[in-house]
């Protein structure tokens, strides 16, 4: 009965970065909502709205979510969290799916990750590449790579025979 009120209170005790979450006939409700980091938490509720739309209805049930890359004291709560001491064996791992949708992730100085100077910088490559002759994107063959599976897919069947005899 302690457990169970530590957890229902958990994010208000914590009052940042957590959230918790409730599904009541198949409807999803947030109870608590502390944003943490910049808009990671507007993500990870996006994410469970997704999952909810595409596994639903889900059963009643409630969860709380820390949204840290910190160390959080989860107290050995069953607390969705995206890191941990390696060490440690409270909270639940979940992957961060907000690596894709989370448009702050950069970290100045460095800023590999961000969006807008990758595509930048590919953008600067290819136009390079186009240029470069032989050696460059034009300089290449073309090729058909099918990933998948053979599960009766006439498409498949229908590329290997149309490709059959062709120097691959």
């Amino acid at each position: 009965q302690r457990q169970e009120s530590e957890y229902a209170s958990f994010c208000q005790r914590r009052a940042q970065a957590c959230l918790t979450v409730v599904v009541l006939n198949g409807r999803l409700f947030v109870r608590h909502l502390y944003p943490g980091y910049q808009s990671r938490h507007r993500s990870t509720l996006h994410a469970i709205y997704r999952v909810a739309l595409r596994f639903g209805p889900l059963p009643n049930m409630q969860f709380v979510v820390d949204v840290t890359d910190g160390i959080p004291d989860l107290a050995d709560l069953p607390v969705f969290t995206v890191t941990r001491p390696r060490d440690s064996k409270v909270g639940i791992l979940y992957p961060d799916f907000t690596f894709n949708t989370w448009p702050e992730s950069v970290c100045p100085p460095e800023r590999s990750h961000a969006y807008g100077f990758v595509f930048d910088a590919f953008r600067q490559r290819a136009a390079v590449e186009d240029v470069a002759g032989p050696e460059g994107w034009n300089g290449k063959e073309d090729v058909l790579f099918w990933r998948g599976g053979r599960i009766g897919n006439r498409d498949r069947d229908l590329a290997v025979q149309q490709l059959a005899g062709q120097p691959l």
